[in-house]
């Protein structure tokens, strides 16, 4: 895998981790698909007697083990993608037009498909009739952006008639205390 010699930003290592925290890193990111109590039962914690309880929390104080989570930490930043490039993305998927994909005839300019692929949904072949494409959703992605940027903010008014809600503790009032 490659692992050989590649460091994290603490400094450590893949091959530092025990063998079985290598193989809960290496699960978690594969077969398990980022499910800790999954990557647990894989990697070998427990045995054939082991509770599902068990491999939860197994699996908890894997991913919250500090080696652990540097490892996890490296290999986000080598392979996933970061804020900028989902911001990014969306921001593509925001400002796409579909009159980019089409000829003046209206038929689909399928080398602009191709060149775009990461703003095409879906593309639909039907059997004697023109394909269709369809872009991911221009709403949706700046709804994003925007409670990325804070423009939304979901507002609960913990108040009653614009007083302080009072706070009875087993029959008693603040005042009584």
């Amino acid at each position: 895998m490659g692992q050989e010699e590649e460091k994290d930003s603490s400094g450590g290592t893949y091959w530092s981790l025990s063998g079985k925290q290598r193989a809960f890193v290496d699960t978690w990111f594969g077969e398990a698909k980022f499910n800790a109590t999954q990557a647990a039962r894989l990697a070998g914690y427990g045995n054939e007697k082991s509770s599902d309880e068990y491999y939860r929390l197994a699996g908890h104080r894997a991913i919250t083990n500090d080696n652990v989570q540097s490892e996890i930490k490296r290999r986000w930043a080598a392979h996933g993608m970061t804020a900028d490039e989902v911001v990014g993305r969306l921001s593509q998927m925001a400002r796409a037009d579909i009159s980019t994909f089409v000829t003046e005839t209206g038929a689909i300019d399928w080398k602009v498909v191709k060149a775009q692929g990461q703003l095409i949904k879906k593309i639909l072949h039907t059997k004697g009739k023109q394909s269709q494409i369809e872009l991911y959703d221009a709403q949706s992605a700046l709804e994003k952006i925007a409670r990325t940027m804070g423009l939304f903010t979901d507002r609960v008014d913990v108040t009653s008639g614009d007083k302080p809600l009072t706070v009875v503790f087993a029959g008693l009032k603040p005042d009584d205390v």
